[in-house]
């Protein structure tokens, strides 16, 4: 029982989506900082001169200022992922093209380890 069940997490962990998923949050995880910075460099360069004018301190004090920052965070969280997304599929398409019978997961493994090593020289 004991190696049947091991065997199965192994075969589960191995599925592509599964893969997918764990470089997804590790991705996400990445560019929190970065949408948090451009949505405040965002909200406080365009919207502190109205914001000024109006004598308000900061934008969570507007009666919908809260869901104006969320709003703000998923613009920005939506425009990272289609441009990441494009990016991927458009090398994709490359590689397909350059050399069509390679390996899917074969890549996706490479650029799990080209990852890890990025993450791992910066000590993410």
């Amino acid at each position: 029982m004991g190696k049947g069940l091991g065997r199965e997490f192994l075969d589960f962990i191995n599925r592509g989506n599964v893969v997918d998923l764990a470089v997804a949050v590790i991705i996400g995880a990445a560019f929190t900082k970065v949408v948090q910075a451009v949505v405040e460099l965002f909200t406080t360069a365009a919207l502190n001169p109205t914001m000024a004018e109006l004598d308000i301190d900061s934008i969570e004090s507007w009666p919908a200022g809260n869901l104006l920052v969320a709003l703000l965070n998923f613009v920005v969280v939506a425009a990272v992922v289609f441009v990441v997304v494009k990016s991927v599929e458009r090398l994709r398409h490359r590689t397909a093209k350059a050399d069509p019978a390679s390996d899917s997961q074969k890549q996706l493994a490479q650029a799990v380890e080209r990852l890890s090593a990025a993450l791992e020289e910066r000590r993410l």
